[in-house]
Formats: C-alpha cells, structure tokens, sequence
C-alpha cells in the first residue's frame, strides 16, 4: 500500500503507512557512485556509451553494456504536428470534453440525443485518420491526443462531429462544432502565447442550427526544426552508463539559507567549472530567454535583483546582464571585513554590518549587501525564502550568464543537462505573473539553434518540468535525449501529466522519452519504485535536498537508480 501510494502521488498517506513499516535498509556492500572525471568527449549521450566500448565489472572482467535506448527516435522532417486532446490538462477543473446541452423529452426523438452517441475528429488542411470516440468520454482521455499533420498549421480547420454511435456511417452527423486554428486563440503579440490552452466550441444541430452542446478542448502544435549540424549516428545510442552518476544542481549546487559555509553562487561559470573539476559527470542548470530571444541562465522565473518581481522575458540581454554584473570589482574587496556576517543574539540568521558602498574604478558603486537585501525585500522571492541565490553577501556572488557563454568558457569534457525552464499556467499563477510567455516553438528552436551551433562534442541532455516543452524537444531532433521532470505528488500541480510518478511514467514511456527525473522522496521512501521506472524501458534519475544525504544516494543506487542530482558533489 505505501508503494501504490507514492506511485500514484499521495505523499502523506505513503508518509503514515511508513511509520508501520520497517524503513529500506542500505546493504553493507553499496555499488559506489560514479563520478567519472573526464566523460568522453564525442559521445552526445549520458555516461560512457560508445558502442564500441566495454564496460569493467567489478570482479575485473569487460563486457559490453547493452543500452537502454538508442539513438534516432521519431521526429518531423517537413510537416509540423497538431496534437488535440479532449477535455482539460488541467487537474484543478471539472470540464467535460463533451457537454450536450439538456433538451425537453418531446424533442429528445427529432435530436438523436436520447440514442448511443459518438464524436469523430477529424482535420480539413491537415492528414491524418478521423479518430471516433464513444460517448461517454473516459475520465483520462485528455492525455491520448489525436495526431495530424500538416505543412500549414493557419489553415488547419478542426471538426467535431457528433454521431449515433450504432449508425454504421459517419457521413450524417447530428451536429458539428468547428475550430480554426488561425483564430481559435486569442493573439498577444509576436512570438509570443497565452499560458491558458483550454478552448470551448459549441456544438450546432445539423438540422435546426440550434447550440446543443460544446466541445472542450486543447491542441499543441509542433513545427519542424531544421540545422546544418543536426545529424545521428548509428554507433552511438542514448545510455549505456552502468552504475549511478553524479550530477552537480546548478554547478555546486543551489544556495540556501541554512548553508554550514559559504557558496558559490548558483548557476554560475565559476560554480559548473568547480562541480566538474570536482567529479561531476554533468552539470545542471536552468535556461530561459530574454525579451530580445537570448538563451540565459537563471533559476527563478522572476528576477527579484531589481526590487521588482519581473520575470525574465521581459528583459532584453544588456538589462538581464546589467543586473548583477561585478567584473570591475576590485579584487581587493572581495576579502573586506565588512563583508563579514555578524550572528545576532538568539538566532541562526546572519545579520550584517552597516557598510559604505564599494566604488568601480568608473566612479559608480555596488550597493552593499545590506543594500541589496533592502532593495530585494518587497518581492516575491526574498519575502519567502529571505535571500536571493547568487546574491553579494549570501553566496560568493559571480555575473549572471548565458548559454553562449557556457559553451565557450567551459570544457567539452563537461556534460550539460540542460533545464529547460518554461512556466506553465498554475506556475504562472502562483508567481503572480502574466499568463502568456515567448511562443513555445520559438522558445524551443532559439535554444536548439544555439545547441547545435555549439554544442558538438559534447555530452548533453534535455529536461524540463513542463510536458509540452519535452513533446516540442522530443520531435524537433533526434539526437539529444530529452528526460522528463516531475515533483511526483510532492507539490500540488495544475498538469495532470506532472501529478504524480505514476502520470510521469505513463507520459515518458507514450512519448518514448529517455526517461524521467523524479523527486527524490518518493524514491527514497519506496526505493523499488526505482525498479518500476526501470522496467517501464525509462532511464531513472532524482534531484532533491534528499540526495545530499549520502545514505540516501546509495539507497537509491542499490535499487539501480541511473542518476542522482546533488548540490555537493563531495559527498
């Protein structure tokens, strides 16, 4: 029961039902976690995975590691998809697919509304096969889209005829609602989207032209993406890794409040180049794009350094850089007593000095630690947690940086996993931001131009929490595996596909993603669940504060577990 519960994202019934049984127990002999110092430069996959290359056991022997997945997944060529999907995404709504329209008993006969009714869905500007579904819909059917293709998404007209199930033809339809692509969604601008994906077409009787229902739906598209450099190989696959490797969380980690010693600041140059040197087969961080479409590096969707909560679209590149650019401080300072945080009585929090602002050699001034905390602390972020990440004071404090940046300053030797960080709707309601954000195909294509322009030799892998981005990566290329995020239950979600690990499991293994990247507590409080993932044909990888307890790594890496991500590669 405590597994089923955590399987299916109730925590806190798993939580009670582990007080009743005894807890997993750590062999005494532990497979050791692999943090390989120099992975291989021309793979483009995680781990040691030529196809040529032998893998050493433990008793001394070589053998040749079968993978996990190989190389050449499905993707488009020419023709972009249109995946729509009856009924919501969204798990906070009660919206039917279908919803007919209650009609008096003496005009029930004249409708066809009292028989065995079907809805065909099928495509004008598009092919594809007319997919029926029986009335009524099943609770999951907003997870099985219906797949078409086309060379012209704008002039994609979809229809929703509703027919009598027992009919034997579908060429009569009782009623039809029509959606046209080029206009169904509300416009905000170029290159850019509305977060809100749930649309609503009524339902017009073929006979009277009478409203008799509505049909409730979403729909993705996807374009092809095309680049010079963007090519695979038949020796080389996905994954052929034998043992758990370490992956450095924002190079060495993300920065938090109760750190034992000063960080250094969280997705920076100075950070990734520390977790690599330090044994880190990959380095993780998070990219997002600017106002002017420049892939960047940053965590939070808002960016709390100015004092105002403004998310990161909305900034070009020379305003998001500006922001926390130190370069000309002077070396001197960076050892200043005055820096020094001051314990105050009968608390754990560090206070700080009053200090005189520090002086480029251009006659402007950095704002003190004190300063920028005073600035920051009417936003969103720092009235929550009480710091900023990166932030002078908090953490060794280095210039934010962009994706380009990373490419050229960092060894190919260091694998990227790359977080593709894109809100979606809840997200962007719990922030408090506007609900629209750069068009999805846009956002995909600017950071693929820039990985394939720069990216070759290196290991990399794909990941974001957000299952559309993972679909758009997916079928955009071949060659770069793309994993799955899920909080697995551990937070509450508006995606039914990222509510729990058993959704996150079901949506890789349709899509034939890599795999998934989990919450570690679940796999910590039910390690065979690892097993499951595993058995599903998924690479299985955790993040977490729970894998910053050594023991609680090599649980997981008993049970196989392919990858952990941790904030100290140390350990």
């Amino acid at each position: 029961p405590k597994e089923h519960a955590a399987l299916r994202g109730h925590l806190d019934i798993a939580k009670r039902l582990a007080g009743l049984t005894p807890p997993p127990k750590l062999h005494e002999i532990a497979e050791p976690l692999s943090r390989p110092a120099s992975p291989p430069p021309n793979a483009t996959s995680l781990g040691d995975r030529r196809s040529n290359g032998t893998t050493k056991e433990m008793n001394g022997s070589s053998r040749v590691p079968e993978p996990l997945k190989e190389f050449g997944h499905r993707y488009l060529a020419d023709e972009a998809m249109v995946l729509v999907s009856l009924g919501t995404m969204d798990n906070r709504k009660t919206l039917a697919p279908v919803s007919l329209d209650d009609i008096a008993l003496t005009d029930a006969h004249a409708t066809q509304l009292d028989t065995a009714l079907s809805v065909v869905v099928s495509a004008q500007g598009a092919s594809g096969e007319p997919s029926i579904i029986d009335l009524p819909i099943q609770e999951n059917i907003s997870t099985s889209p219906v797949s078409f293709a086309t060379r012209d998404p704008t002039k994609v007209k979809l229809y929703f005829d509703l027919v009598p199930t027992y009919a034997g033809s579908t060429n009569k339809p009782i009623g039809r609602a029509v959606a046209m692509l080029s206009t169904i969604k509300q416009s905000v601008g170029s290159k850019r989207m509305l977060l809100q994906g749930d649309l609503s077409v009524p339902i017009m009787a073929a006979d009277t032209l009478e409203v008799i229902g509505s049909i409730n739906f979403n729909f993705l598209i996807i374009t092809p993406f095309k680049h010079p450099n963007m090519s695979i190989s038949e020796d080389q696959t996905y994954w052929r890794s034998t043992s758990t490797m370490v992956i450095g969380h924002r190079g060495m980690g993300k920065n938090m409040a109760s750190k034992t010693s000063l960080q250094l600041g969280e997705n920076t140059i100075q950070s990734f180049i520390t977790a690599a040197n330090l044994g880190a087969s990959y380095v993780e961080f998070d990219v997002q794009l600017t106002k002017d479409h420049v892939p960047v590096i940053y965590h939070d969707f808002l960016v709390s350094e100015t004092g105002a909560d403004v998310p990161v679209h909305s900034l070009t590149l020379e305003q998001f850089l500006h922001i926390n650019n130190d370069t000309s401080r002077p070396a001197s300072l960076s050892s200043s007593p005055e820096d020094e945080p001051v314990m105050s009585s009968g608390t754990s929090t560090p206070r700080f000095r009053q200090q005189r602002s520090y002086s480029h050699s251009d006659g402007s001034t950095l704002p003190t630690p004190s300063a920028m905390r005073d600035r920051m602390k009417h936003t969103r972020d720092f009235k929550a947690k009480g710091f900023k990440g990166n932030s002078r004071g908090d953490s060794i404090q280095s210039p934010f940086t962009t994706l380009e940046e990373m490419f050229v300053k960092l060894p190919t030797s260091i694998g990227f996993n790359i977080e593709m960080k894109y809100p979606m709707l809840f997200e962007s309601e719990e922030q408090g931001m506007d609900t629209y954000a750069v068009e999805l195909n846009s956002f995909v294509d600017t950071v693929l131009t820039k990985v394939y322009d720069l990216g070759t030799g290196r290991n990399i892998i794909f990941s974001s929490f957000n299952p559309d981005i993972c679909l758009l990566l997916s079928f955009k290329q071949p060659s770069i595996p793309v994993l799955f995020l899920t909080d697995a239950g551990c937070e509450p979600v508006g995606d039914i596909r990222a509510s729990s690990l058993q959704e996150a499991i079901r949506f890789a293994s349709r899509w034939k993603l890599l795999g998934i990247v989990s919450s570690a507590e679940p796999l910590v409080l039910c390690p065979r669940l690892i097993r499951v993932v595993k058995e599903s044909g998924l690479v299985c990888v955790s993040y977490g504060t729970l894998n910053n307890e050594i023991h609680n790594s090599r649980l997981q890496a008993q049970e196989g577990i392919d990858a952990v991500i941790v904030d100290s590669v140390l350990k």
